[in-house]
């Protein structure tokens, strides 16, 4: 049985193939316009230095984990969707946060922040719930003005997210999705039930913004192994080194998937070799990451920012620079 690990980067895709006792390394260049040409022809190439035809190594491969800079890239040249946010009535200027301003806005912009009256207490009782007629006129407002995704997260949600549920029944019963304008929702407790509406708040924004660029490519990935004989779910690897099937996936833990791999590997080979103190510089097309190993231990992963945003997701402590082979400096 064979083993395929893909990585995605912003120049090149990466692809190692092993089983039976023999390996291929290959390299193609990435496709941008759509990221399973590239995915997929990084195993055929494979399957032409093996000797075998595509269909014949997909059916004996056992594990196909696909790692990517997509959601980094995105984060680093903020290329994600417009966003729209309905939140608590007089939350919409801070998004929750203690101080004047929240570095959330750079994903999502000010004026496509909305609010609505609701309320549910600090005991998680509902006093207040949506209006329907107010909720359908903030969304209304948000497509009108060009917002392509929309982000629900209301104040004490992770104690009842009733209200939360509530306005996406208002939502789908306007736009429902036999509708060519269905509205892509995310609701803030699907994403996080941390106790801490800014830090919630953060971690749904910032999810749906890598959201729609990874969805459109793992799941037409998944299709393209399975149409030649995979039989297994495509793994994704996630930040945190562990891998998930596709829809288990939050978008928000691919970031730094791919250099994460690459850290944990410059971490094995240093083992390997006896090196207590590594310095890991990966330079990809898109940015360039760095890593220190330190005394023999791996690099952690920790609740650490993504654009200086707060979020509830751990993170390799792993510096990604906005500069690559591919960058155009002017």
């Amino acid at each position: 049985m064979y083993t395929i690990d893909i990585d995605t980067g912003g120049t090149f895709t990466d692809g190692y193939i092993f089983g039976g006792g023999r390996g291929a390394s290959v390299k193609v260049e990435t496709t941008p316009h759509d990221l399973t040409v590239c995915f997929f022809s990084c195993i055929e190439e494979g399957a032409r230095q093996l000797g075998m035809e595509t269909r014949a190594l997909l059916e004996q491969t056992r594990v196909v984990r696909f790692s990517s800079t997509i959601a980094t890239n995105t984060a680093v040249q903020l290329s994600g969707p417009k966003l729209g946010a309905i939140v608590t009535r007089g939350f919409e200027g801070a998004l929750y946060a203690a101080h004047a301003e929240n570095p959330v806005t750079a994903f999502v912009p000010a004026h496509l922040v909305v609010g609505i009256s609701e309320e549910t207490s600090d005991k998680g009782e509902v006093d207040c719930p949506p209006n329907v007629e107010e909720v359908d006129a903030r969304v209304r407002y948000l497509l009108e003005n060009g917002a392509r995704m929309l982000v629900v997260s209301l104040r004490n949600a992770h104690l009842n997210p009733a209200n939360e549920k509530q306005v996406k029944k208002i939502i789908d019963t306007s736009y429902p999705r036999h509708y060519l304008g269905a509205v892509p929702l995310l609701l803030s407790h699907q994403v996080s039930r941390v106790p801490d509406d800014e830090l919630r708040t953060n971690t749904a924004v910032v999810n749906a913004y890598f959201h729609r660029g990874l969805v459109n490519s793992l799941y037409k990935a998944e299709d393209q192994v399975r149409r030649q004989g995979y039989r297994f779910p495509l793994l994704i690897v996630s930040a945190d080194y562990g891998v998930t099937r596709v829809a288990k996936t939050r978008a928000i833990s691919t970031y730094q998937s791919g250099p994460a791999a690459g850290v944990r590997g410059a971490y094995l080979l240093a083992k390997t070799a006896g090196h207590d103190r590594v310095l890991s510089i990966d330079v990809g097309g898109t940015t360039s990451d760095v890593a220190l190993i330190s005394k023999g231990n791996p690099v952690t992963a920790n609740y650490l920012p993504i654009n200086g945003v707060r979020v509830a997701q751990r993170i390799p402590n792993i510096v990604s620079f906005g500069l690559g082979g591919g960058s155009v400096i002017r």
